[in-house]
């Protein structure tokens, strides 16, 4: 979802440093000598029993070239045993946790160029892409995102790659865009209809009134709701179009519609930044409170913080919720 800055690691310029992390308590940090890698090398030798972090090398992801390097980042990313191939309803989100007393709740991290960077935070969206067979975004977030598409993004060979391994998953086809707008204020020139991919427009008769006969000759369908809500656009494009994974893009005030009972979302992909400041202009609403997470949702395997060794690039954890 944000775009490269670029990992690198002063000893390995094909490498970067990770630590994966465990346990509720957060995690526990712990830096090893700097080593070149090894293939085979079992860096948790000699790691304390009691320590829950693990240092290991990561391959850069703009240097996937093919559908077997994206499994690679899958497995770097997720855990060796992650299960992409589940379908289901993904939410992905960026978020950020300041120091005590600043967002200790959180809150997601608003598009734009003072948001921070991460390369893995681009493999997770693609990730999230490459499985989806429809993606639901707002128009407020096209409003706030000029540039936006479903396609996918990354330095160097990383789009085909990802673009392959959907394809090994049996989807040749670009996802179903679903664009949900009470109030029909869309601009028709945005970059996300003119894509590959087919577009939907759910709106209200409210919206479909204004939208006028704007949309037709876009050629972007519309779907009119006299009730609007993310359930009933999720329940529409599941039952119109038989997609078996949707992946939500949207912002806050919608995605937390998802969390409240019955849970509608079966998988989310949480990006944290872990910086101690965050420029205002890249805050974003809150986010999802951990606690309901934490009660409904299980993470098959420990958390991963990227790091940058020459401490150039931010700092971010990534984890996979399922329920």
């Amino acid at each position: 979802m944000l775009a490269d800055r670029g990992l690198e690691s002063r000893e390995n310029p094909t490498c970067l440093r990770i630590w994966q992390t465990g346990g509720r308590k957060g995690p526990r940090l712990k830096r090893f000598g700097r080593r070149r890698y090894c293939p085979g090398l079992d860096l948790r030798s000699g790691i304390d029993e009691d320590t829950d972090v693990s240092d290991s090398f990561l391959p850069r992801p703009d240097r996937a070239r093919s559908a077997d390097d994206v499994d690679g980042l899958i497995r770097h990313l997720y855990g060796p045993d992650a299960n992409l191939a589940a379908t289901g309803v993904l939410h992905l989100t960026s978020v950020w946790r300041g120091p005590e007393g600043d967002a200790p709740q959180g809150m997601t991290l608003r598009i734009g160029e003072h948001t921070p960077r991460s390369l893995w935070d681009l493999v997770s969206l693609g990730l999230a892409r490459a499985r989806a067979d429809a993606i639901m975004t707002s128009g407020r977030i096209l409003r706030m995102e000029p540039t936006l598409h479903h396609g996918f993004v990354g330095p160097g060979d990383l789009p085909r790659a990802l673009l392959d391994w959907r394809r090994r998953q049996g989807r040749d086809q670009p996802p179903i865009s679903l664009v949900m707008t009470r109030s029909g204020e869309l601009d028709f020139t945005h970059p996300l209809f003119h894509g590959s991919g087919r577009v939907i427009v759910y709106t209200s008769e409210r919206g479909a009134w204004r939208l006028d006969s704007r949309a037709a000759d876009a050629g972007v369908e519309v779907e009119i709701d006299p009730e609007p809500s993310v359930r009933a656009a999720l329940r529409f494009i599941r039952g119109a179009f038989g997609c078996a994974t949707v992946s939500i893009e949207a912002g806050p005030s919608i995605a937390r519609g998802l969390y409240e009972e019955p849970i509608t979302v079966d998988e989310l992909l949480l990006s944290t930044y872990l910086g101690s400041q965050l420029p205002t202009a890249a805050r974003g609403g809150r986010q999802i409170p951990h606690r309901r997470i934490e009660r409904h949702f299980r993470r098959p395997a420990p958390a991963v913080v990227t790091r940058a060794d020459d401490g150039q690039d931010d700092d971010w954890r990534f984890e996979r919720f399922v329920r």
